[in-house]
């Protein structure tokens, strides 16, 4: 997409090293006075192409809605979004980007691009607008097009709308070969809200968004399309409450899905998982933070990235984004005052963009690139951790050892936020309930753990005490 229990402390992985970089990141553009609301890399000319959330000033010049980078400077796109517009209005959202027989389309909230009538959908041949030849978008006041992807030699196009050029069945998608639009009937649902997100997976187009008939529904929230029928993926996205998928992407042959939703009701993750072509698996146990929830997930340099409202990943600090490998998460270490909504890899380059107006203290607004290389602040491996002095120790683990339950106690004087991480031997992240009893004293649940050795730390501020805990027989 371009778009609240009983306490338990759950035990994160953290670093060897906990030493911080510098600010690894670098800004993009000069002034902005708006948000960042989606980036796209294009292949094809080498350009970077940026929409916003109604910005009029970008990098100092007056750009409407949309620029593009050559890897030097910024320009607008003629003149933009909502150029038509003659009261100065800001621009309306852009949201989605797709390459398609030879054009950019664009997607998203507008009337018109350039000096062009374009409802929510247009089209950039790299000198000038234009529409596409049959209209018709039927919409809401907030009606959008969010999403826009290739299969089959036609481009689907998704969103919140209720029909296109009158046809039944596209509600929320439908289907345009470059002439004529087309419905793929999709089904409707009691609950509709809309499209986010569209993928191409093992020849299937998957759609998904926030759309159900009832909380229990094998096709909430996340459908596929084999060009014939629609068909269910797993039991699909279910959770009672705010649940949707705002964004899906390819990676190592796995579908992976991100969005809001918890790990309960046939979830395996919270707000991220993957789908292998027959079930859901989990990706190192999701985000977490208020919600956690994911905006968008995309790849490049071997990694997938996801970039949102979260707090940690796989347990792991990581504020606002984090990259994942196939096997472990890693944060990158860096503090955003605000969210990131969008992001990808530009000439070999991580850029983020969003609402934040710094990154780790410094002014740096809307938009950011990567420049710290390979380094990688805290992931989810664990290594060789020395095992604490038992004796005249602030920190003591009892019974040790343990059947069901240890405590952890530590003896200093209890000040600031407190974190327990705990490893298997072989570095395997675990989720354990735990119980604060007293300051500065927690009961750690083993009932579920398997016999053997392992290894946790305990962080009270900016104190760290390794500790080591055995499970008996």
């Amino acid at each position: 997409m371009r778009i609240p229990f009983i306490r338990l402390l759950t035990f994160y992985f953290l670093p060897i090293s906990f030493c911080h970089a510098q600010n690894n990141w670098q800004a993009m553009a000069g002034e902005i006075d708006h948000y960042i609301h989606t980036v796209y890399s294009d292949t094809v000319d080498g350009t970077l192409y940026v929409g916003g959330g109604q910005f009029r000033i970008f990098d100092g010049k007056p750009i409407r809605g949309i620029a593009h980078y050559n890897g030097i400077e910024w320009d607008s796109l003629g003149a933009g979004i909502d150029g038509l517009d003659t009261l100065n209005n800001p621009p309306r959202n852009t949201l989605g980007f797709c390459r398609y027989q030879g054009l950019l389309y664009v997607g998203g909230t507008f009337y018109s691009v350039g000096n062009v009538k374009a409802p929510r959908i247009a089209t950039w041949d790299g000198n000038s607008w234009d529409s596409l030849s049959v209209q018709g978008f039927e919409i809401g006041v907030s009606g959008s097009v969010y999403d826009l992807c290739v299969y089959n030699d036609d481009l689907y196009v998704a969103g919140s709308f209720s029909t296109v050029a009158g046809l039944p069945g596209t509600e929320g998608i439908a289907r345009w070969d470059g002439a004529q639009w087309s419905s793929v009937n999709f089904p409707q649902y009691t609950y509709f809200s809309q499209v986010y997100a569209l993928a191409v997976y093992q020849g299937e187009l998957y759609v998904g968004g926030n759309f159900h008939n009832n909380f229990t529904d094998p096709d909430q929230n996340i459908m596929r399309w084999d060009g014939t029928q629609w068909r269910t993926v797993g039991n699909g996205i279910r959770y009672a409450g705010w649940t949707w998928v705002a964004d899906m992407v390819v990676y190592k042959d796995e579908l992976y899905v991100g969005g809001l939703f918890g790990a309960a009701n046939g979830n395996v993750c919270s707000n991220i998982q993957r789908w292998d072509g027959e079930a859901w698996k989990d990706v190192g146990g999701g985000t977490g933070g208020v919600n956690g929830q994911i905006i968008e997930l995309f790849t490049g340099n071997g990694y997938l990235y996801a970039v949102g409202r979260f707090e940690t990943a796989g347990g792991v600090p990581a504020d606002h984004v984090a990259r994942w490998d196939g096997n472990e998460w890693c944060s990158l270490g860096s503090d955003f005052d605000n969210s990131i909504l969008v992001g990808t890899v530009y000439r070999d380059t991580l850029v983020v963009g969003g609402g934040f107006w710094t990154i780790d203290g410094d002014s740096i607004y809307g938009i950011a690139k990567w420049t710290g290389g390979d380094f990688v602040d805290e992931c989810g491996t664990f290594s060789e951790i020395e095992e604490i002095e038992t004796e005249n120790s602030e920190l003591t683990v009892y019974p040790n050892p343990a059947n069901s339950s240890t405590t952890i106690a530590w003896r200093a004087h209890y000040y600031g936020n407190y974190r327990l991480n705990l490893y298997d031997a072989s570095g395997r992240q675990l989720t354990v309930p735990v119980t604060e009893i007293a300051g500065g004293k927690w009961e750690l649940d083993m009932s579920d753990l398997s016999s053997g050795v392992y290894f946790g730390q305990l962080t009270v501020g900016d104190m760290k005490r390794n500790f080591k805990v055995v499970k008996a027989p």
